[in-house]
């Protein structure tokens, strides 16, 4: 609230503050977005849990097999993203 309560207010007096101030927030954007896939992966994590519980009869799933699936699945999007 504050970064954007100053940027807006300020950016035709301040000139050059003002543009380093839409640089540094979208440098916040940008580590959100990329702390936005391991968030995801643990909720799909923690709803692979339950489902498996309702499913399996009470039983639960081991958490090597859904960590691997999880590291196996990352590793590959990784490889598909390199240039």
């Amino acid at each position: 609230g504050v970064v954007l309560a100053a940027s807006s207010g300020a950016s035709a007096s301040l000139g050059p503050v003002a543009f380093q101030l839409h640089s540094k927030l979208g440098y916040v954007v940008l580590m959100a977005l990329a702390a936005l896939p391991p968030a995801l992966g643990s909720v799909f994590k923690e709803q692979a849990f339950a489902e498996a519980k309702e499913k399996l009869g009470g039983q639960s799933l081991d958490i090597f097999v859904v960590n691997s699936f999880g590291s196996g699945f990352q590793a590959l999007f990784v490889f598909l993203q390199m240039p």
